[in-house]
């Protein structure tokens, strides 16, 4: 009798352990973020060269920083900021910090993902002198 008990609870615990591993194994997904926007400089005209980008995706966590020539500006500021990434989670909002030596910091709220695929538009971004 105790050795039917024995089987029986080595038994359940194999199956137990093997549920647990199959429940942790997450989905993946390719994920693409497109984030459009235009950076500006309060006081002169063109385009910010030196200025950084910090595009927060909050849900995943991941920070993506471009800066400089890797932000490649228009001629107006427009920029366009593409990543692509697996993760288990697909993010919904983005938030935006942008920077530029002797500027003050401008972080923005946070703007929904939406379409296929996931793109943000973020309003005008103007920097302003310290």
């Amino acid at each position: 009798m105790i050795l039917v008990g024995l089987v029986i609870w080595v038994h359940q615990s194999r199956s137990g352990s093997s549920n647990r591993a199959e429940s942790t194994q997450l989905k993946l997904h390719d994920v693409r973020v497109l984030v459009r926007g235009r950076l500006r400089l309060g006081d002169v005209s063109g385009p910010p060269r030196d200025a950084r980008l910090t595009i927060h995706l909050p849900q995943i966590p991941l920070d993506v920083t471009r800066q400089g020539q890797e932000l490649k500006l228009g001629q107006e500021g427009d920029f366009l900021v593409e990543m692509s990434f697996q993760s288990s989670r697909l993010p919904s909002v983005v938030k935006v910090t942008a920077s530029m030596p002797g500027y003050r910091e401008e972080q923005l709220k946070e703007f929904p993902l939406q379409g296929d695929p996931l793109t943000a538009e973020i309003p005008p971004i103007v920097l302003k002198p310290r």
